[in-house]
């Protein structure tokens, strides 16, 4: 009876081991195998996307002037203001182009020129026109011979050339042998001081870089990017490097920050400043870790500097990116879930394998997030709808032939009182 009852009991363990193991393949095969298969195509049509309509901030190394939202419909038709006026219906009147005329008078010119010229040889006679066929060929006979001449002579005055070169260098080899230290201790020379100076250079980038991503990331905090922008060019005018900001006095800091609300965020970011020049000579470190340790810096601004300055293959995960990942992913968006946010994390580990400017990758997210899909989402205008499970979902016409994996019945991501 002991050993029935034990082998009975390892039976129901092992049916759930099973069935622990079985769920997770089942939600894997279903929200990511798609995703999978398609990432790399993804990213290259959301990053060409994201260079052509992006927006233009200071902290992304733009110029001005800045554009604080995604430019979407700067190419569309231009309407002409009579449209508006009359009873007429309002269609749209094409602006006449000035360039466009130019160029169909310059052809129709050319085409008056060609017919004039085709008239004046019909107009000649055939016997002259014989005679300066043959004009033309006794002509390329003589181009003919003279250049054959030129090149015998220039291969002639070659071969002297490389003779001439030949003797002085044999006259020359002591010369060059008692020279030959001296010319090597300069050579090494000048590579120290490049190197350094490539070094320095590198130093004084990352330094700058670093401190322009931080300020940003910090203001940006629960603060909308049009009302960013100007305490940050302010901000920049006044200290632009992380140095003049480690000497100053923290009312100074707070005169400026004024507007910005959350006053606390300030006193952290000067005291960050102090110890990033103190600790790591005003570099922030390419460590996770070490950046938690610092003052203000959490979760999301860590992984923002080191995807930002250093390229880390990572994606910044806010409630943009969940909204994107749970609709390309087909899960339900609940709000501050863990298990949405661990199959976040999964599937900005899909996204971020292999070589990519993970830095444009995480901001393209980003504007994609603020601009098309929002909480009301304009799908028709997507750069990668035809990646997304939600969108071809509704779309049948539109469905991949590749997208036929079963929506299994026990998901852990799709339980509707999951949080």
């Amino acid at each position: 009876m002991m050993k029935n009852e034990s082998t009975q009991k390892d039976k129901f363990n092992n049916i759930k081991e099973e069935e622990d193991v079985t769920l997770p393949n089942e939600q894997s095969d279903y929200h990511y195998s798609f995703l999978q298969r398609y990432s790399v195509e993804l990213k290259k049509d959301l990053l060409n996307w994201y260079y052509k309509y992006r927006r233009k901030l200071p902290w992304r190394g733009d110029e001005p002037p800045f554009t604080t939202s995604v430019q979407l419909y700067e190419n569309k038709k231009q309407v002409d203001i009579r449209c508006f006026f009359g009873n007429h219906k309002r269609d749209e009147i094409k602006i006449k182009n000035s360039k466009s005329d130019n160029v169909k008078n310059n052809e129709k010119i050319k085409g008056t020129k060609i017919m004039k010229i085709k008239k004046e040889h019909n107009e000649l006679s055939l016997e002259r026109c014989k005679r300066l066929k043959k004009e033309d060929k006794d002509e390329e006979k003589k181009y003919n011979s003279l250049s054959d001449s030129l090149k015998s002579e220039n291969i002639k005055s070659l071969h002297d050339k490389i003779n001439n070169n030949n003797n002085n260098n044999n006259d020359d080899d002591v010369v060059d042998k008692n020279n030959c230290n001296s010319s090597l201790l300069v050579h090494k020379e000048e590579k120290k001081h490049n190197f350094i100076n490539n070094l320095m250079y590198d130093k004084e980038h990352l330094s700058t870089k670093g401190y322009q991503i931080y300020i940003s990331e910090i203001m940006l905090q629960q603060t909308k990017v049009h009302t960013v922008l100007n305490f940050y060019l302010k901000w920049m005018n006044k200290w632009n490097n992380i140095f003049d900001l480690a000497k100053c006095n923290l009312d100074d800091v707070l005169i400026l920050w004024k507007g910005l609300g959350y006053y606390n965020r300030a006193k952290n970011l000067l005291e960050c400043c102090k110890i990033v020049v103190d600790k790591y000579n005003g570099i922030f470190p390419n460590d996770l870790k070490l950046l938690k340790t610092l003052p203000g810096i959490g979760d999301y601004t860590s992984k923002a500097i080191c995807i930002h300055l250093y390229n880390r293959k990572d994606i910044c995960i806010d409630t943009n990116i969940i909204r994107i990942f749970s609709r390309i992913t087909d899960t339900i968006n609940y709000y501050n879930s863990g298990t949405l946010l661990k199959h976040c994390e999964k599937v900005s580990e899909i996204l971020c394998s292999g070589e990519s400017n993970y830095s444009d990758l995480s901001q393209a997210f980003m504007d994609l997030g603020s601009s098309v899909c929002n909480n009301s989402p304009d799908c028709s205008q997507c750069p990668i709808n035809k990646y997304c499970m939600i969108y071809l979902k509704s779309n049948k016409k539109k469905q991949h032939n590749l997208f036929n994996t079963k929506h299994p019945e026990h998901c852990n991501l799709c339980v509707n009182d999951r949080n």
